[in-house]
């Protein structure tokens, strides 16, 4: 289990591009950290390892999901921050984008659906750490 130390937005940036050049077909991140811990600017960095312009990859706090075209498949960037529990997020095709193979999904806030996540996944967990720093632990 990998620990990281980023000391400034731009190395969360490149952490998250390096995962992202990683990344296959019907992988899982799930995101876990307080608000502004770097979540958003981690998943912009692995938008970028995918070939996104990481400057299309916006919090999508207010609409659920955010999609993204890939060569196959697609990039879902999921923000579960306003889903209260099950009766919340059920309905809102959470089960058909995980379930397609082709995609690759980020989800930040993923503690809120976690007894219901598939056990394949990895799991991103950031810590502020004061002055910009960040510790970021990858299971």
């Amino acid at each position: 289990m990998p620990i990281l130390i980023s000391h400034c937005t731009q190395q969360t940036f490149e952490l998250g591009k390096q995962l992202g050049l990683k990344l296959k077909p019907g992988n899982l991140v799930c995101l876990y950290g307080d608000l502004g811990a770097g979540k958003t600017v981690l998943t912009q960095g692995i938008a970028a390892g995918l070939g996104i312009d990481p400057q299309k990859i916006k919090s999508p706090t207010f609409v659920f999901a955010r999609d993204y075209p890939l060569k196959k498949g697609r990039f879902y960037h999921l923000d579960l921050y306003r889903i209260e529990g099950k009766v919340s997020w059920q309905g809102l095709g959470l089960e058909e984008i995980l379930g397609n193979p082709e995609n690759i999904c980020v989800i930040e806030w993923a503690d809120r659906i976690q007894d219901d996540l598939p056990k394949k996944r990895i799991e991103v967990r950031i810590e502020g750490r004061g002055e910009g720093k960040r510790k970021i632990v990858i299971k």
